[in-house]
């Protein structure tokens, strides 16, 4: 009896496991691409991963150009007027388009403000002003990717080929931006972001994509696309994604 017991319970466990792995049908995912899949500054690529307080998260050199340096005067302590330089961020606008067929037949954009954003691991978490209408958001996935796991990248190529979709799998989980020849001491930390690591697959990703979302067979984001050429393509890796938006207080209790 207590044997028969164990074995019901390792069948229930089997098939929750299955049921977790259970890969997203087309039609889901088509949903949650329209929903999440945002234009971002009319040439970039974001994802909307909480809907309720608008967060969207895109590559930080797609918003590179949000921040100016503004000179200010101030007075010392001693009644001295001395100029300093601020650098401050500016707000810009994500979009999101309706097709009937290969026409557009609405577009909707709003305004967002920088909540946070990482020079080094290239990410960027955006916050739309207003209440967005979007029910439902990407969730972000608890458990790294395996080389071979199937992968869809979502974005916005060439920022012309609105919410276009791609299939491949995870290359390898063990690159990082010195293969590549980066290697952290340029003046520019946003393009020369050193030892981080990056997630290499074959889902196809150009200019225009940057700040997409890279998902697991699940729908759920593995990653945020960033590089890519020649058929070798890149994201940034799951782990420092989730790094990125705890550090940033973005609510991720749904993973154990």
């Amino acid at each position: 009896m207590v044997k028969c017991k164990i074995l019901m319970l390792s069948a229930a466990a089997l098939l929750l496991t299955q049921a977790a792995r259970a890969e997203i049908s087309h039609k889901d995912l088509n949903t949650q691409i329209d929903q999440t899949n945002f234009l971002v500054n009319n040439d970039c690529s974001g994802t909307l991963i909480d809907a309720e307080h608008g967060y969207i998260l895109t590559a930080n050199h797609c918003i590179a150009d949000q921040f100016q340096d503004v000179k200010r005067q101030i007075v010392d302590k001693d009644g001295n007027v001395k100029e300093i330089t601020v650098r401050i961020s500016k707000p810009g606008d994500v979009s999101q388009i309706v097709f009937a067929g290969p026409n557009e037949v609405q577009r909707t954009s709003f305004v967002f403000k920088m909540k946070a954003h990482d020079d080094n691991v290239d990410l960027g978490l955006l916050q739309v002003v207003s209440k967005l209408p979007n029910q439902s958001a990407t969730k972000v996935a608890c458990v790294d990717p395996d080389r071979l796991d199937k992968v869809y990248a979502v974005g916005n190529p060439f920022a012309i080929l609105y919410s276009t979709a791609s299939e491949g799998v995870v290359s390898s989980t063990a690159r990082d931006y010195r293969m590549l020849g980066i290697d952290g001491n340029g003046d520019d930390p946003s393009e020369q972001p050193g030892d981080n690591g990056l997630t290499q697959h074959t889902a196809f990703i150009a200019p225009g994509s940057s700040g997409g979302a890279l998902l697991n067979a699940n729908g759920e984001l593995i990653g945020v696309n960033v590089r890519g050429g020649n058929g070798v393509f890149f994201s940034v890796p799951l782990g420092d994604v989730r790094k990125f938006l705890i550090d940033n207080k973005v609510d991720l209790t749904s993973c154990p």
